[in-house]
């Protein structure tokens, strides 16, 4: 009886091909050599081997919608299947050659391709797992069919830029996107009423829009936050620090900007004496402080715009209640105005940041 082997020798991309395809050298040796194989319908499953390598960060990142973050990547890092394959192998005796096609996708819905597109380097280890019916001479001549063991497999790492170079090659500089159909035709008619030429342009607009929104500059006031800001302005005297990093420089990340806010925010609450007074003034300044970041989490992640904007309008309240807490601890407390002072200047900033962002909601269209 027949016992088939075998081994991927190599890969070779079908430049020629109509669509994106991988030549996988493989050979088959049958135990014993001497007879005779008529024919061969083989099937492979190849899965990708995820744990069997190692990521650097930029991998990581683009890697977080199959796996999750890294620090779960203990449980969730698993391997995926790629696809099926099958091929028919000719009258051999003894060893042969073959060549196995794997159609490739450049769909980045599906698993494998997100896999791929996410691989910046190195190489991807595969495993193939092999079935099929073996059709051979038996000892009396005639015609015998046998299924091809269970446990046949092999491996092979794919070099990644294989993958890559043949993407390119089908496609240059461009990627698929997959849309719902409601999304598709409202993204129609943006890139229709704004004139636009093509779809990177109407896109590209699309997010120039939104970094101004969630990155704003800071900007003046309205007439009636000035008023009220001139009266603090008053208390506090001459006020231009803001938290920073050394040397000098300013956060534009809003998330990390926010944290460091909070951060501070507690450190100074430390240095507050504890006092049936000062504990109110405390758990109020701390809670506000910390909540400016927290939302703004919140606002970053949100799946709508109007969530978007509810929490960053969350964030421009409690930015201002932390300036006016602030406030009162420097009352109650003048020796620690001097401290004070930096961070209700940032409270200011930050509340002038999120008024901006809650601004742009109701701006009019052009």
């Amino acid at each position: 009886m027949p016992d088939l082997d075998f081994e991927v020798l190599g890969i070779d991309p079908a430049v020629r091909g109509l669509v994106p395809l991988l030549h996988f050298q493989l050979r088959i040796t049958n135990t014993p050599p001497e007879q005779t194989i008529q024919s061969v319908i083989l099937q492979a499953q190849i899965q990708i081997q995820a744990p069997q390598r190692s990521y650097n960060e930029g991998e990581r990142a683009k890697l977080f919608e199959l796996f999750g973050p890294p620090e779960q990547w203990g449980q969730t890092l698993r391997g995926k299947l790629w696809t099926h394959s099958n091929t028919t192998v000719r009258t051999f005796s003894g060893t042969t050659e073959t060549i196995l096609p794997v159609p490739c996708s450049y769909d980045l819905n599906l698993a494998a391709t997100k896999f791929f597109h996410g691989i910046e380097e190195g190489e991807v280890p595969l495993l193939f797992l092999f079935s099929g019916t073996i059709f051979y001479a038996g000892d009396d001549g005639r015609l015998q069919v046998q299924q091809i063991s269970w446990n046949k497999e092999c491996t092979y790492r794919l070099p990644a830029e294989t993958w890559k170079a043949l993407m390119k090659h089908h496609y240059p500089n461009s990627a698929f996107l997959y849309l719902d159909h409601e999304v598709f035709e409202r993204l129609c008619a943006y890139k229709r009423t704004g004139g636009f030429t093509s779809w990177e342009q109407a896109i590209e607009k699309l997010l120039g829009e939104n970094d101004e929104i969630r990155n704003p500059k800071p900007e003046t006031m309205s007439n009636d936050e000035s008023s009220s800001d001139a009266d603090d302005e008053s208390f506090w005297g001459d006020s231009s620090a803001i938290i920073r990093e050394e040397p000098p420089r300013r956060v534009f990340d809003l998330e990390e900007r926010t944290a460091r806010f909070g951060e501070a925010i507690i450190e100074f609450a430390k240095q507050i004496p504890h006092s049936p007074i000062n504990d109110r003034l405390i758990a109020q300044l701390v809670g506000c402080g910390t909540s400016v970041g927290a939302n703004y989490c919140e606002a970053d992640d949100a799946v709508s715009r109007k969530e978007f904007f509810l929490r960053a309008g969350t964030c421009r309240k409690e930015s201002r209640e932390a300036k006016h807490f602030l406030r009162m601890v420097a009352c109650a407390h003048p020796g620690m105005k001097e401290a004070a002072r930096p961070l209700w200047q940032e409270a200011k900033e930050l509340n002038l940041i999120f008024g901006k962002i809650c601004r742009g909601k109701e701006e009019p269209k052009k």
